[in-house]
């Protein structure tokens, strides 16, 4: 459910050529973000809480993960 929106973020940062550790991790708190909201749509039980809390720390630890391994060379292939 996650894979299109991380595509897009990650297909915009080698465009744009981000490289920062802090935009990577702002954009695995939004992901994260949008997957509790979209899971509410499917499960109204699912209240704002900590299932929220739990999916924005786990979208801000795979965006420095990305970042670790891929995103701090992002663009680096149009320069060569």
């Amino acid at each position: 459910m996650a894979a299109i929106p991380f595509l897009i973020a990650i297909i915009v940062a080698e465009i744009f050529n981000i490289r920062s550790a802090l935009a990577y991790l702002l954009f695995g708190v939004a992901l994260g973000l949008l997957a509790t909201l979209g899971d509410a749509g499917y499960m109204p039980w699912l209240k704002l809480g900590s299932g929220t809390i739990l999916n924005v720390i786990t979208g801000a630890v795979a965006g420095l993960v990305y970042w670790l391994i891929a995103g701090r060379r992002a663009g680096l292939w149009k320069e060569g």
